[in-house]
């Protein structure tokens, strides 16, 4: 019989016992290892990071990082940037505010900018553009830096927005600067575009100084369309100097009075050819303004002064231009929505292709396939017709059936029954604001209307866009503030800006993302100005 015992005591049967303290040593040491694991790559990371930021304030910002990051000969530097952008950002402005060296401070800047025109949330770039302003405002700085934060604050603001009171502190800042300093700070107002802030302006638009002729002229000021702004333009274009810069305003074209002073100019022999030929192009761009330059032209004393500032035969010229403006609904259309059914895939790419190349290769034939399918829907919205496909099928219809044009009341009425053609078609979307027309027909005018209050948000925004610019109506503005009233500004989408923007351009005012500013600026709205 086998002796218990000594079964018991054998060595491979015996289990190991550990003491608790024993235990706790080697799980400690464990933790302590699998922690320096995960911290080892953590702090390579915030080490690369660190050097990224100081390698921008040394070198700068890649240019290539605003066209196309991807590509950009550093384009890891930003993408360790993106991957810890709000540090990042606040490492840069400490930079900006105390680096004892002006050329690294806007280095700092010139990068955070490039940061910022990435989609972000709007908090990031709301204290960037507090931070800056504060700094601008408050500090003495060199006049080469005190121009890099203008820029700044110029690009920041339409996405940010400004409050009242740093708008006073802007414009306290404009009207104290030194005359160097006078164009940057004149481009923030432009950009802002306030009552105010265009009133100022104005008192500068006529002084002689290149560069701030460029700020103010060639600003966003130059698409505004309140009506209180002709009494300068008309001032301006009286002076040589001043007139080429404000030629290029679309209140001039746009409206009645300022195509009035647009043919003056023109048929002015006192005024510079090359100026009297830019009157001449921004007259052309509408039929009410071709079919003033047709009539003076049959004056013979206009009709030499004209001849010295166009090329060839005068009626033959303005004809052609009114030929033009009458086919924008008629060939130009049909050839345009043809067209875009050429639009297939793009082909393969090569098996050596990068991950990059082959994702871009993939949303450029979506869009591609959005473009035509968008065409094909127009087309058999406009003649019934779901029988033809190709482009050859449809421009064999179009030969043999020579099909009218569309006038502007069918086609808002399409829109009206169809309003995804505003967002699948640009050939419609171009030509629902008809531009061309100088003013809206009148029995266009019921159907914007019904299309603002009816339509989605997109049909509603166009035809504020065409009531506004198109009339003297201004019943659909509170439809603008709800559209304002249903955006968010951290929406990275820069359309969504856009009823701001219309009512910035028509009123000359700006009260950004303040829906409630907004209605009551509009309860207190006096129509005379």
């Amino acid at each position: 019989m086998v002796d218990r015992g000594l079964i018991s005591k054998a060595p491979g049967t015996r289990l190991p016992r550990f003491r608790l303290g024993t235990l706790l040593v080697v799980v400690a040491i464990l933790g302590l290892l699998f922690g320096a694991m995960r911290a080892i790559p953590w702090a390579m990371w915030r080490y690369h990071v660190d050097q990224a930021v100081e390698a921008a304030c040394s070198a700068g910002p890649d240019f290539a990082w605003s066209l196309n990051a991807t590509q950009a000969p550093r384009r890891e530097v930003f993408f360790y940037f993106l991957s810890d952008r709000e540090r990042v950002l606040d490492a840069l402005f400490r930079s900006v505010e105390l680096d004892p060296n002006d050329i690294r401070r806007i280095h700092a800047l010139r990068t955070m900018r490039a940061l910022l025109r990435q989609p972000c949330p709007l908090v990031l770039r709301k204290r960037r553009l507090d931070q800056a302003l504060d700094l601008a405002t408050r500090a003495r700085l060199s006049p080469m830096l005190e121009k890099e934060l203008a820029d700044a604050i110029a690009e920041w603001t339409p996405r940010a927005g400004l409050d009242a009171a740093q708008r006073r502190a802007i414009l306290a800042k404009a009207k104290s600067a030194s005359g160097a300093l006078f164009p940057a700070w004149a481009h923030i107002l432009a950009e802002i575009g306030g009552r105010e802030e265009i009133h100022f302006l104005v008192t500068l638009g006529n002084v002689h100084d290149r560069d701030l002729l460029d700020a103010i002229h060639n600003s966003a000021m130059s698409g505004c369309r309140w009506p209180g702004l002709l009494p300068a333009l008309k001032s301006w274009l009286d002076d040589p100097t001043i007139a080429p810069w404000v030629l290029r305003y679309s209140l001039l074209s746009s409206s009645p009075e300022g195509r009035n002073l647009l043919i003056a100019y023109a048929a002015n022999a006192a005024n510079p050819v090359e100026s009297r030929r830019s009157a001449i192009e921004r007259l052309l761009k509408t039929i009410p303004g071709t079919k003033l330059l047709i009539n003076a032209a049959k004056t013979p004393r206009v009709s030499a002064i004209l001849a010295a500032s166009a090329e060839g035969d005068l009626q033959t010229t303005f004809q052609a231009a009114l030929t033009k403006h009458d086919e924008w609904n008629g060939r130009f259309l049909w050839l345009e929505l043809i067209d875009g059914l050429d639009w297939g895939s793009s082909g393969r790419l090569s098996a050596s292709a990068t991950p990059i190349d082959k994702a871009a290769s993939e949303a450029e034939n979506r869009l591609r396939q959005f473009v035509r399918e968008s065409n094909l829907h127009c087309l058999h919205w406009i003649t019934g017709r779901h029988d033809l496909r190709s482009s050859a099928q449809w421009r064999q219809w179009y030969e043999t059936s020579s099909p009218p044009p569309m006038s502007q009341s069918d086609l808002v009425k399409l829109v009206l029954e169809h309003p995804e053609a505003l967002e699948n078609s640009g050939a419609i979307l171009r030509r629902i604001v008809p531009y061309q027309f100088g003013g809206l027909p009148a029995e266009c005018i019921p159907l914007y209307e019904r299309m603002a209050r009816e339509g989605p948000p997109a049909a509603r925004y166009w035809a504020s866009v065409a009531l506004l610019f198109g009339t003297s109506k201004t019943d659909v503005v509170p439809i603008a503030i709800d559209l304002i009233s249903q955006r968010s500004p951290g929406d990275v989408n820069a359309g969504n800006w856009a009823p701001i923007d219309l009512l910035k351009q028509r009123f000359a005012e700006n009260l950004y993302w303040d829906s409630a500013a907004w209605r009551e600026w509009w309860a207190q709205h006096d129509p005379g100005h």
